[in-house]
């Protein structure tokens, strides 16, 4: 039996159709999304860490979900932590990364009062009641000045296009 020689096999074709490299979406987002996650909060070894990995000219607003059932909110802009919220499903006991070296106040939105903190030099713990939502600050005086705003995203009535790919489709209706 004879052997093809390498100058034979160069010269097969396959008849599919090709395109350029595109990377399998379905698994590049999850990592994309996670990674994004993580920049923004980490919540392991019983500790919840708030914006542990981001870069300092990102200003960034968020709700995400943390280990202990517990919803942490946050807003950094100028490269400074603002506040952070603690919504707390379960009613357990909250120990998170110290976020400011300096004072921290601990606000019971839910029922109107301030709660007590233990703090050492690297986390804060205290404890929650199921349903309630926490907010800590640096000072109680910044809730003098506390202003909200509705954030409403531009409805897509279009598909994005980059390239030759397409993410969506045109309405068909």
């Amino acid at each position: 039996m004879n052997k093809p020689r390498d100058e034979d096999n160069r010269k097969v074709h396959f008849p599919f159709p090709t395109w350029p490299f595109r990377h399998f979406d379905i698994e590049a987002m999850p990592i994309v999304a996670c990674t994004i996650n993580e920049m923004l909060v980490q919540s392991h070894e019983g500790i919840i860490r708030v914006c542990p990995a981001l870069l300092p000219s990102w200003d960034v607003r968020f709700e995400l979900a943390a280990q202990g059932g517990f919803l942490v909110s946050a807003e950094r802009a100028e490269g400074k932590l603002r506040w952070v919220g603690i919504a707390s499903r379960l009613g357990r006991s909250c120990r998170l990364e110290r976020p400011w070296t300096e004072s921290i106040v601990c606000l019971d939105m839910t029922a109107h009062n301030e709660v007590s903190l233990k703090l050492s030099d690297k986390e804060l713990q205290f404890n929650t009641v199921a349903g309630h939502r926490y907010l800590l600050l640096r000072d109680r005086r910044e809730l003098d000045n506390w202003k909200t705003a509705v954030l409403s995203p531009e409805k897509r009535t279009a598909p994005r296009e980059l390239k030759r790919s397409k993410l969506g489709r045109e309405r068909l209706f």
